[in-house]
């Protein structure tokens, strides 16, 4: 039981990593939007300066931890480690290219690098969140799975992992790709640079830009969220009605109850962390 605790505390340190750099972005986005028309004050900019400054710094640095971590550990050779491996990958990818653009961005209120980078960056910032939150979908399938049919899935799990990754990276990659077609550098009438969606008008009147951000709503977050929630309240039911084989023994039967009380508390850490993303 002690590698299993392990386990879900390696799942709950790399999804709060995922939280942090999401937030963190988000936080850039909202910056821009509260002083797009308004000068900040020289202790404000340093302020926000530090803030951003450290969460690139534990942002990288931590996911980069984690990836050598997960990657030599003899502690972390376990059938979801490739799952954990990709959500640093994912977390690291947002610290060191798309929070650096979105702090610049915020901070000078303009947009100062090149036209091509416009839907890169918010292709990629859209991407590693993607990833991040199918990733812990994936995960949450995958412990299901293990609490259910263990013995199967011992067999299976490891061989399919990498199949999982690749397609959560494609079809990430597929919801996204509408940001390289829509994303545009505009310029302002005060002659600034804004880097944001550029929706064409339809002749029927249709607001593809409400109806896309309605899709992208319902598939990486309502549904993730579902799927997280189900799965994991399975695993608290599973492992509460599971009985141990054999005769009765009750210092035994108490330690094993102690230990499914130590799971549903990990797992209910894990899903406080989850809901934050919104």
């Amino acid at each position: 039981m002690e590698g299993q605790d392990t386990n879900i505390s390696y799942a709950v340190l790399s999804s709060n990593l995922a939280l942090n750099c999401t937030n963190c972005t988000t936080a850039a986005n909202i910056t821009y939007a509260a002083h797009s028309d308004q000068e900040l004050g020289p202790a404000i900019e340093r302020i926000f300066y530090i803030i951003y400054i450290l969460a690139i710094v534990l942002g990288a640095g931590g996911n980069l931890i984690s990836i050598i971590v997960f990657t030599n550990g003899r502690r972390c050779n376990t059938d979801i480690r490739g799952f954990l491996i990709n959500l640093a990958v994912a977390d690291l990818l947002m610290a060191i290219i798309c929070i650096p653009f979105s702090f610049t961005s915020a901070l000078m209120r303009n947009w100062i690098f090149s036209a091509p980078m416009c839907p890169i960056i918010l292709f990629t910032q859209m991407l590693s969140v993607t990833v991040s939150v199918y990733t812990n979908t994936a995960i949450s399938i995958d412990r299901f799975l293990a609490i259910k049919y263990p013995l199967k899935l011992l067999r299976t799990s490891r061989r399919h992992v990498h199949w999982v990754i690749g397609a959560v990276w494609i079809v990430s990659a597929g919801i996204c790709a509408v940001q390289l077609w829509v994303t545009r550098v505009t310029v302002q009438d005060d002659g600034s640079q804004v880097c944001r969606e550029n929706w064409p008008q339809s002749e029927n009147g249709i607001d593809f830009r409400k109806w896309y951000t309605l899709l992208v709503l319902i598939i990486t977050y309502i549904i993730p969220v579902v799927f997280i929630i189900t799965m994991y309240g399975l695993v608290c039911v599973q492992l509460w009605i599971r009985t141990t084989p054999g005769v009765l023994n009750q210092s035994r039967d108490a330690r094993q109850l102690s230990v499914k009380q130590k799971v549903f508390t990990i797992h209910g850490i894990h899903g406080n962390n989850d809901s934050k993303l919104c």
